[in-house]
């Protein structure tokens, strides 16, 4: 016969004690995918071209000539299908998955998914799947391994908005459509996942591992690793969804990860100056930061806090207009294009869209200088600088650290102050009250 457009057959079927009749047979179905928007509904799941093959021995109670809640053993098999996932806005293309129903648990295999540009392979299985389904689909845990040769980040921003509200039927009728729904919403996710190559706007990062925990109200994240821009990045922390906003807090560490190309891929976390054109050396660095993202995958304004310890080596500043404003008449006779230095180490304090610097000495092949105050993306900016004028490549021949010290803040200095010009660009100029400020 068919259902739905769908043609099916039932090899064998029984009706055992009429008095509480439970039902069992072989169910058998070939048919396009697409017609199981007509049985199933389309506001969670909707189809497109595809094929499905089904053979299902099922046992089930019957209540008023209906089959109710009914247990599967069997296979479920899906080719070459077009799938939206509604309530996140995600379409997923030639995509594969084989159903093994058992006695007790659901295996889920050699699934191929793709989305634009990136495609996945998954294996799954839950545990004690049917009894959960019916009856505590919070309960359920399903496990994932997953696998891709490239990931765009990008095509799934959908699981970072809220899940789209799937209607409530009018009817008392519940169908398979809200069940699956339910078990969607409420059942927790484990992934494993293993990625090849993962993009994410100018961002580019190769071997990657994670451990995921998807439930309803965010994402877990453990054991991150990446390599990128010749060094490795690691990462925990979480991920709330708040409708429109997501806030995040993260845990990561840094290991000799070029600095030009790690802020070129982050869009230089958005500050004006200094960018990735300004600056060169290898980043070793620990962040604890909390803050928010859209929907879209943007950083909201105002939203980080946290704290930034970092070690630059090997380092450079390369026509960094700021300091070469200055330079120039300072130091007319020095290089002010490329200035270098070896270590550079320091505390950063993160408060929306101020930054605290903890005082920092800079040590470079132009100047020494101890640094201190406060850096704003927007205004507010207000850094003390104390600046000796002594070439520093007089001392470079110097092996004694002790002596290197003591001659560091010998001659004049000078006590700058970088603060807001008018033109909204930072502006040095003299710190008149620098003296008074370190007597206090």
């Amino acid at each position: 016969g068919t259902y739905a457009n769908m043609p099916i057959s039932i090899d064998t079927a029984s009706i055992n004690d009429l008095k509480k009749p439970i039902a069992t047979g072989i169910f058998k179905a070939k048919f396009d995918i697409q017609n199981l928007n007509n049985a199933m509904g389309d506001d969670v799941l909707k189809f497109g071209k595809g094929t499905a093959n089904v053979s299902l021995a099922y046992r089930g109670d019957i209540v008023d000539f209906k089959l109710v809640k009914p247990y599967v053993k069997g296979l479920v098999e899906i080719q070459n299908a077009d799938v939206n996932y509604v309530p996140r806005k995600i379409n997923f293309t030639n995509t594969n998955i084989s159903l093994n129903f058992t006695d007790h648990d659901l295996f889920i295999k050699n699934i191929r998914l793709q989305s634009g540009k990136s495609v996945v392979y998954m294996d799954g299985s839950i545990s004690n799947f049917l009894n959960l389904y019916y009856s505590d689909p919070e309960k359920i845990i399903l496990n994932w391994k997953i696998r891709s040769p490239q990931l765009h980040l990008g095509e799934f921003l959908g699981f970072l908005g809220s899940r789209k509200a799937v209607k409530k039927r009018s009817t008392k009728k519940v169908s398979f459509s809200d069940d699956l729904n339910q078990v969607f919403e409420k059942s927790r996710v484990n992934m494993h996942l293993q990625v090849d190559k993962v993009y994410y706007n100018k961002f580019l990062a190769t071997n990657a591992q994670a451990d995921l925990l998807l439930t309803e109200s965010g994402i877990a994240i453990k054991n991150v690793s990446v390599k990128h821009a010749g060094g490795s990045l690691k990462l925990d922390g979480t991920i709330t969804q708040r409708g429109a906003s997501n806030a995040f807090a993260l845990n990561t560490v840094i290991s000799n990860v070029n600095i030009q190309q790690f802020f070129y891929s982050f869009d230089n976390f958005g500050l004006k100056s200094p960018t990735s054109k300004n600056l060169r050396g290898y980043l070793f660095s620990k962040t604890n930061i909390a803050g928010s993202i859209s929907d879209q995958g943007k950083l909201l304004p105002n939203s980080l806090r946290g704290n930034v310890v970092f070690d630059l080596k090997k380092g450079a500043l390369v026509s960094y207009e700021a300091l070469k404003s200055v330079g120039k008449f300072a130091f007319p006779f020095r290089d002010l294009d490329n200035i270098t230095f070896n270590n550079l180490n320091g505390k950063f304090d993160i408060r929306g869209q101020k930054v605290t610097i903890n005082p920092m000495q800079i040590n470079t092949s132009l100047i020494n200088m101890d640094i201190a105050g406060v850096y704003s993306m927007t205004t507010g900016t207000n850094i003390a600088l104390d600046v000796p004028l002594r070439n520093p490549e007089k001392d470079k021949e110097i092996t004694d650290k002790k002596e290197k010290r003591e001659r560091r803040m010998k001659g004049i200095v000078l006590h700058l102050l970088a603060t807001d010009g008018e033109d909204g660009k930072i502006k040095i100029k003299l710190n008149k009250n620098r003296d008074k400020e370190k007597s206090k």
